[in-house]
């Protein structure tokens, strides 16, 4: 596995700037555009399903008499929510307050929706009722000292996109965001499809 550090010093071949007395990108500023080029990555994956961002969280409760809990930490998107073997069917918010019209009473939730940093739902609780919520989470940061992440999947992608962002700097470019996106989408599918292909049997024939 690739440290982040090993990625950084590749990078600034590309940059040319190796002379490490007088360095022009300072590795604290590489080390923030290869976050950035992360939180760009994270976003790719999660919008193509891919279980490398997927995650667990069992430690939410749904309080008593509340009707909404906060997301879990670094929550790009929540896929399931369950209460024991009962799976909630996820709606949009305005479809979960237009559910609580027309409900009077407090009890076992149906339905949830996110809105903003919450998770919100139709009904009341009656109870303390412990969720179980399968979500799509962001990374954590990078630091100078720590490894790639994703087993060094994504390593060259992750540094091409540090370069982009370095030799970017000074020219104002409104689009890179959206840019480094559609990049990271092409390279985030190609590693989704390797990963769910499953050869056809081939039999022979007598």
């Amino acid at each position: 596995m690739s440290t982040v550090a090993s990625v950084i010093t590749s990078g600034r071949y590309d940059l040319r700037d190796t002379d490490s007395t007088r360095y022009e990108y300072p590795d604290a500023e590489l080390l923030d555009y290869l976050n950035r080029s992360l939180v760009q990555l994270d976003a790719a994956l999660s919008s193509l399903g891919s279980d490398w961002v997927q995650a667990e969280d069992t430690g939410t409760t749904l309080a008593d008499g509340d009707e909404s809990v906060s997301r879990p930490t670094r929550c790009i998107a929540v896929r399931e929510v369950w209460i024991d073997d009962d799976e909630l069917v996820k709606k949009d918010p305005s479809s979960i307050y237009y559910k609580r019209k027309f409900i009077d009473d407090e009890g076992q939730p149906d339905y949830f929706a996110e809105q903003g940093t919450y998770i919100i739902f139709e009904r009341e609780a009656d109870d303390d009722y412990a969720l179980t919520i399968y979500y799509d989470q962001y990374s954590a940061a990078l630091t100078a000292l720590g490894d790639m992440p994703y087993d060094g999947q994504f390593d060259q992608p992750m540094r091409q996109a540090m370069v982009m962002i370095a030799k970017a700097r000074n020219e104002y470019d409104v689009n890179l965001d959206a840019q480094l996106f559609d990049f990271f989408m092409s390279s985030a599918a190609a590693k989704a499809m390797k990963k769910t292909f499953r050869k056809k049997p081939y039999y022979l024939g007598f």
